[in-house]
């Protein structure tokens, strides 16, 4: 196949890739989509990316990309939120509450209108929240996970996913910085993020939630601390009542630091 590359592998001074984790890229159909990134700027493709098209300059600090439709989407990021009704062409922007504190991490649409951000704390433990629009992003509420981070506990969701029955989970991790200890945690919704249950998994961190069907549900992320961590996944075959423990790529990978992972069906 074609190497199609984007954008220069020799980063200028002082600047960086974005983490892999983050919705830099988003897609509203196969052909059309859009990519920002900080340190190089904004592009979009009309050809399923075979070629690119840059469209704003760097610096823009809009990290997140997510496509609800052929013509409805988001940009997320510390100067702004934006909305686009024709798939990238024009953005408009969109007057939200959670700009104050914290890093955005995670956008999660069901449909058009149903949108959700997350965003985790800063070093100091501020600004881990969960927001929910239910009008595309026009107004938002908090939303109350049970969760309260502080500089000796601090909250950082990863990814957010819930079905079209109601049912999701917002999974993350939780660093205490005295002892440098990590606890995972899964929170669980059957009433479409209305109210929340939560089970917490020492020494894991949770970063992907991958869902094959109603009940079958995988979380992707790390065992131990980021200089001897291993890759690990947890499976759910009732909902997420219980979860499986595996290391997946034990005896492959040595020590890894899972970032991202997708996943994509056969059809």
């Amino acid at each position: 196949s074609e190497k199609v590359e984007m954008i220069s592998t020799y980063a200028p001074q002082n600047c960086g890739y974005g983490n892999a984790n983050l919705q830099q890229l988003g897609f509203a159909n196969s052909q059309i989509g859009y990519m920002s990134e900080g340190c190089y700027g904004q592009y979009r493709t009309v050809d399923g990316g075979y070629t690119w098209n840059k469209v704003s300059n760097a610096a823009s600090n809009l990290r997140l990309v997510l496509f609800a439709s052929d013509n409805i989407g988001w940009l997320l990021g510390d100067w702004g939120l934006y909305r686009t009704t024709d798939a990238g062409s024009n953005w408009s922007n969109k007057n939200a509450p959670f700009f104050n504190t914290g890093v955005f991490t995670k956008m999660f649409a069901m449909d058009t209108n149903r949108l959700w951000v997350l965003k985790s704390a800063y070093y100091d433990g501020n600004g881990a929240s969960v927001w929910y629009s239910s009008n595309s992003g026009s107004n938002w509420t908090s939303v109350n996970t049970g969760l309260v981070s502080n500089p000796d506990s601090q909250v950082t969701y990863y990814d957010m996913k819930i079905n079209s029955n109601g049912a999701g989970f917002i999974v993350g991790s939780i660093f205490t910085p005295y002892n440098y200890s990590i606890v995972g945690f899964i929170l669980r919704t059957q009433d479409l993020g209305l109210t929340w249950t939560i089970s917490y998994y020492p020494d894991e961190r949770f970063v992907n939630i991958i869902c094959n069907s109603d009940n079958e549900w995988f979380l992707l992320g790390n065992r131990g601390y980021y200089d001897n961590s291993q890759i690990i996944q947890r499976k759910t075959d009732d909902g997420g009542f219980t979860w499986q423990y595996s290391e997946p790529l034990l005896g492959i990978v040595p020590s890894s630091t899972l970032y991202t992972a997708i996943f994509s069906p056969v059809k």
